[in-house]
C-alpha cells in the first residue's frame, strides 16, 4: 500500500513547463547552429515576433506550447535575413523550420534506423484534423518524399505550370504519385523520361466502381415511375432519374440513393419491350443531354422484348438520364435495372 511519505508530489506545471523551455532552447540551439554551419557562436533566442527578422543560425521563440492561430512556439530557422513571408504564420504550431537560402536542403530532418522505426509520426485526435499537411508551391514542388525498402513514394503537386505527368520532359522513378494541373492524380509505375504512368482519378476519370444487387430504378409501364407511358419517337426526349430502386409492380420508390451523389455512370441492363416500327432505337444520355452520337439499344420488328447490358454515363448532380427515341413511327415501353455505379 502507498503511504503518504511514499507519494511524490506532482512537479508544478509552470515548473515543467519552464524545464521543457530550457531544455528546448538547448536543444533548438545546437540543432541550428549546427545547420547554419558558417555560425560559430550559439544560435540566438531571439523572442520572436511575427514578421520580424531572422538571422542566420537563430531560434526563434514565440510560445513554449500551443500557439495561437498565428504563431509558433519554436521556430528553427536557417535563412539569410528575409521576413517571415512563408503561409506558417496562418497555422498554430508548436514547432515550425524554414529554409529559406542555399545553407540546407531542408528545413526539417527527420530519421529512424531502427527496424521499423518511423521518422516522423503525426497524430490528430480532433474529428476533422488534419494529421499531416504537406505543400509544394513551387513549380514541381514535392510535398512529400518517402522511400522505403521496396519502393519510394514521391507526392508532388503542379501548380499548373507543369503538363500532365505523361507530357513532362523530366526525369520520374516508379512509385511517385504526381497531381497533374487539372487536378488528376497519376501513378508512375516504371522510370523513365517523364516514365511511364497511369492515372488514378480525377475529374474526367469515372472512379472505383460499387457494384450493387440488381435493382429496377425505372419502368415505363408502371405509373409510379414518372414520366411513364410509352415512348414514341414523336414524343422527343425524356429525362428520368435513375437515383432510386422502384417496385416492380407498382414503380413506386422503394430504395433511396441506391445510385448516390456524385456517381458518374452506372452498369445497367435496358429492356424494351412491346417495340412498333422496324427501325427503333433508343440512344440513352446523361441527363439533360439530347444530342444523339450512338444508339444504346435497336430494335427491327414490332412486337419484340429485347434488352442489352451497357454502361451509362449519367448527370452526377442531378442523376439522371435522357431518353432519345429514334425511328420512323417507332414507340416502345422501356425498363432501366441498375447493377453497380462509378464513383
Amino acid at each position: 500500500m502507498t503511504t503518504p511519505s511514499d507519494v511524490v508530489p506532482p512537479t508544478p506545471r509552470s515548473s515543467r513547463r519552464n524545464l521543457l523551455r530550457l531544455a528546448g532552447a538547448a536543444a533548438a540551439g545546437g540543432a541550428a547552429a549546427a545547420v547554419a554551419g558558417s555560425v560559430s557562436s550559439a544560435a540566438a533566442d531571439t523572442g520572436y515576433t511575427t514578421g520580424g527578422a531572422i538571422a542566420v543560425g537563430d531560434v526563434v521563440r514565440q510560445q513554449l506550447n500551443g500557439s495561437r492561430e498565428t504563431e509558433i512556439g519554436f521556430l528553427f530557422a536557417s535563412v539569410s535575413s528575409p521576413m517571415l513571408t512563408s503561409n506558417a504564420n496562418s497555422f498554430g504550431a508548436v514547432l515550425g523550420a524554414m529554409a529559406l537560402d542555399d545553407l540546407t536542403e531542408s528545413a526539417a530532418y527527420f530519421s529512424s534506423d531502427t527496424y521499423r522505426g518511423y521518422g516522423v509520426v503525426s497524430e490528430c485526435d480532433a474529428d476533422g484534423g488534419t494529421a499531416l499537411r504537406a505543400t509544394a508551391r513551387g513549380t514541381g514542388g514535392v510535398a512529400v518524399l518517402a522511400m522505403g525498402k521496396a519502393a519510394a513514394l514521391e507526392l508532388q503537386s503542379s501548380d499548373g505550370a507543369l503538363p500532365q505527368p505523361p507530357d513532362r520532359s523530366t526525369p520520374h522513378n516508379a512509385g511517385m504519385v504526381s497531381v497533374g494541373p487539372d487536378n488528376s492524380v497519376w501513378y508512375c509505375v516504371a522510370n523513365g523520361t517523364p516514365g511511364t504512368w497511369r492515372e488514378l482519378a480525377g475529374p474526367g476519370t469515372a472512379g472505383a466502381f460499387h457494384p450493387i444487387t440488381p435493382t429496377r430504378v425505372y419502368d415505363s409501364r408502371r405509373a409510379g415511375s414518372t414520366p411513364a407511358g410509352v415512348l414514341a419517337t414523336t414524343d422527343g426526349p425524356r429525362t428520368l432519374s435513375i437515383k432510386d430502386g422502384r417496385d416492380l409492380a407498382t414503380g413506386n420508390v422503394n430504395a433511396t440513393d441506391i445510385v448516390p451523389a456524385n456517381a458518374s455512370a452506372i452498369a445497367v441492363n435496358v429492356t424494351v419491350t412491346s417495340t412498333v416500327g422496324t427501325s427503333g432505337f433508343l440512344a440513352i444520355n446523361p441527363g439533360g443531354t439530347t444530342t444523339v452520337s450512338a444508339s444504346t439499344i435497336n430494335w427491327s420488328a414490332t412486337g419484340l422484348t429485347l434488352a442489352n447490358g451497357v454502361i451509362l454515363t449519367i448527370n452526377p448532380s442531378t442523376r439522371q438520364v435522357t431518353v432519345v427515341p429514334g425511328g420512323a413511327g417507332a414507340s416502345c415501353h422501356f425498363i432501366l435495372d441498375v447493377t453497380g455505379y462509378w464513383r
